[in-house]
């Protein structure tokens, strides 16, 4: 037991805590109990515990079902069911008690409302008794009944007459309106003669006509001038009409007031005191409607109470199989299998999709859609030049880009086939491709003369182990008129059909030097004399010497450097040089390609050749 952890304490000592004191008294009929056991005892605050089992009850139901299932996961399975049977039991306790409130409420509300009217019923009754048997008051008769009805009539004729008059002096505000003498005058207003109503229908039909006229002409127009006047008559005419009706309808108005007064003296003849009766009565009425309708509310009330039930029922009460829900031993392994194998595989996957490098003939194919020379291993750093001798891998490839070369180049007889190397940027193997593909062919007994054009960076006498620098090149014949082509021009001395020409001195302005036109009379000076011409170019994704070059090579060969340059670099600039045509007779050459997962091996070999001999395992397990 680590100590750390609390404080050892025996069956009956108090145990103090913020809440209070704690005794603890053994079980001893409990199977489980077992002495010298150690108990570890956490008190949870309230507020925790409820949010804990919020989260750990799940509810849920059928489509179209009212059944509910309530569902919680423990690590101690009667503590689940109690749980569950419990909170079930409090919520229809907690539904009864919402409701009994209500009523409880409302049944105080309606019995302190009874009391009130019940009071006020029985002053309403005694001052109706009092008033009878003091005035000997008795029902009003049918002559009350009748005036009452003439004195509805008349009110009604009177709101009539005067809705009538009202209506006149709107029309003769509009009339007289100077703002609109020349607007239309609303028609159908209700005012009920006949003949005004014509009046006004011919002034909006003048007004229509004149105002059609006056789209295409003037107000002096003697058509204008003319309806002008006949809508002046009409309106005067109009105001005469209503004036008369006005007149005639204010005389009715009043001789209706004068009736509704004298019927309304007729009933205020009746005694004042039989008014005051019919109010008593009607007070009398309220509150007796009042009070039986709050009787029926409360017995209403008090039937409802005993007659709520819970509004949950209990189909099936909570239930455990006792056997652990989780973690599902099956899933488990299955998810472990299936994350074991997913992450290594998008690991994998997500490596490929960052990798942006070439590594085999796919890759190159894939995205750019230039001819396909040809490929060359990746070998050891130590064997830069292949041999005459020589089958190992390297020596094989060249042997295949030479045959692709003349297989391309087969139409050019009588001169030399010019075939110039670039590449994208530095060391990608321009230099190294253009030293064996020179070396390559010249072991064929083809006289190959290997220029070094690229005059910013050269390396072609470092890859043919020539250690004594030529006192001119290139350079010096470009910069120097009176440099002859025979003189810059350097013999192999370990093989006669491979000559080469140096860059000469490193020159401040190279790109000025191969615009020069003594570039021309080079090739041409020598093309008659060897079989093949071999140029090592500069980079053509960085400087732009090889394209100023360019339109001097039979075929060129563009070096792309496996696991060696960005794929969205090489597209951008090969795929620009090809479609544009920049490079006559252009081909791709994948250089350093590795055997392994992403490339591929050299499985054969010609000869006795020294480098392709057996391992030690392989001349134990010889097969007879």
């Amino acid at each position: 037991r680590n100590e750390s952890e609390g404080k050892l304490y025996a069956f009956g000592d108090k145990i103090d805590t913020n809440y209070g004191g704690i005794v603890l008294v053994p079980n001893l009929e409990s199977d489980s109990f077992i002495i010298g056991r150690n108990l570890k005892i956490t008190i949870t605050p309230v507020s925790r515990l409820v949010s804990y089992f919020q989260k750990s009850v799940s509810a849920y139901t059928e489509k179209g079902s009212s059944v509910i299932t309530l569902e919680l996961k423990e690590t101690v399975a009667q503590k689940a069911v109690d749980f569950l049977n419990q909170l079930i039991k409090e919520y229809n306790n907690d539904v009864l008690h919402d409701k009994e409130e209500v009523v409880r409420v409302t049944s105080e509300f309606i019995n302190k409302r009874l009391e009130q009217v019940q009071e006020e019923l029985g002053q309403v009754e005694s001052t109706a008794e009092q008033v009878q048997q003091k005035n000997n008051l008795t029902d009003l008769g049918s002559q009350t009944n009748l005036n009452l009805q003439a004195k509805k009539q008349l009110d009604q004729q009177i709101s009539t007459t005067a809705t009538n008059i009202q209506m006149i002096s709107y029309l003769q505000e509009e009339l007289n309106d100077e703002s609109k003498f020349s607007d239309m005058l609303p028609a159908n207003v209700g005012i009920g003669d006949s003949n005004t109503s014509q009046i006004i229908k011919s002034h909006n039909e003048l007004v229509a006509q004149r105002d059609r006229v006056l789209k295409n002409s003037t107000e002096k127009n003697p058509v204008v001038v003319q309806l002008n006047n006949q809508i002046e008559q009409l309106k005067n005419n109009l105001e005469s009409s209503l004036n008369s009706m006005k007149k005639t309808s204010e005389l009715t108005l009043n001789n209706l007031n004068s009736e509704s007064n004298r019927i309304s003296g007729q009933l205020y003849v009746a005694p004042s005191k039989a008014r005051t009766l019919r109010g008593v009565q009607r007070q009398q009425d309220i509150k007796e409607s009042l009070y039986l309708y709050l009787l029926e509310k409360r017995e209403e009330s008090a039937i409802r109470l005993g007659m709520y039930q819970p509004n949950a029922k209990i189909v099936d009460d909570a239930y455990s199989s006792y056997r652990p829900v989780a973690p599902n031993p099956t899933l488990t392994y299955l998810a472990a299998l299936i994350f074991g194998l997913m992450i290594p595989l998008g690991l994998i996957y997500v490596s490929d999709m960052l990798d942006t490098k070439l590594y085999q003939k796919n890759d190159l194919v894939s995205i750019l859609d230039i001819p396909y020379l040809g490929d060359i291993p990746q070998s050891s750093k130590n064997v830069r030049l292949v041999k005459k001798a020589d089958y190992s891998p390297k020596a094989e490839a060249f042997r295949i880009v030479r045959s692709n070369v003349d297989f391309m180049l087969k139409g050019i007889n009588g001169r030399a086939k010019k075939i110039f190397v670039t590449s994208t940027k530095a060391q990608e193997g321009k230099s190294h491709t253009s030293t064996n593909l020179a070396t390559s062919i010249s072991f064929s007994q083809k006289s190959v003369l290997l220029v070094e054009m690229d005059i910013r960076v050269p390396k072609i006498l470092d890859y043919l182990y020539i250690k004594e620098k030529p006192k001119k090149g290139l350079t010096d014949y470009l910069a120097d008129s009176s440099v002859k082509a025979q003189d810059i021009v350097l013999k192999h001395k370990d093989n006669p059909y491979l000559d080469i020409i140096p860059s000469g001195t490193i020159p401040p302005n190279p790109s000025e030097l191969l615009m020069s036109d003594r570039v021309e009379e080079l090739f041409k000076h020598f093309e008659k004399k060897y079989d093949y011409i071999i140029a090592d170019t500069s980079a053509a994704g960085l400087v732009s010497d090889t394209l100023l070059i360019s339109n001097f090579a039979d075929m060129f060969i563009y070096v792309v450097s496996a696991d060696g340059v960005d794929k969205r670099h090489l597209v951008h600039v090969a795929k620009t040089l090809y479609e544009e045509k920049r490079l006559p007779n252009m081909t791709m050459l994948l250089n350093g390609v590795k055997p392994g997962a992403k490339g591929y091996g050299y499985g054969y070999g010609y000869g006795d050749n020294p480098d392709n001999k057996k391992k030690w395992y392989q001349k134990i397990f010889k097969r007879k």
